[in-house]
């Protein structure tokens, strides 16, 4: 867990340089959705449409967190 805090803190110190590249800031995009994917529990999940998911992850770092997530698929 502290392993993934540090990283939490190093994306965030590195994000404000590599965000002027567009690769990178997409990069950036996916590492960070990764970490927060890898690093919570779905509590609730539900198809809106065919294309818009809409998840509530819950994180326990230091204090409990809950995070609404919506991905939409597609164009």
């Amino acid at each position: 867990m502290l392993l993934l805090n540090a990283l939490v803190v190093l994306h965030g110190m590195v994000a404000a340089v590599l965000l002027s590249s567009p690769f990178f800031s997409k990069l950036l995009l996916l590492a960070a959705t990764l970490l927060l994917i890898l690093s919570s529990t779905i509590s609730f999940s539900y198809w809106v449409s065919p294309k818009i998911h809409v998840f509530i992850f819950n994180f326990s770092f230091n204090l409990k967190l809950s995070i609404l997530g919506v991905f939409v698929y597609g164009d």
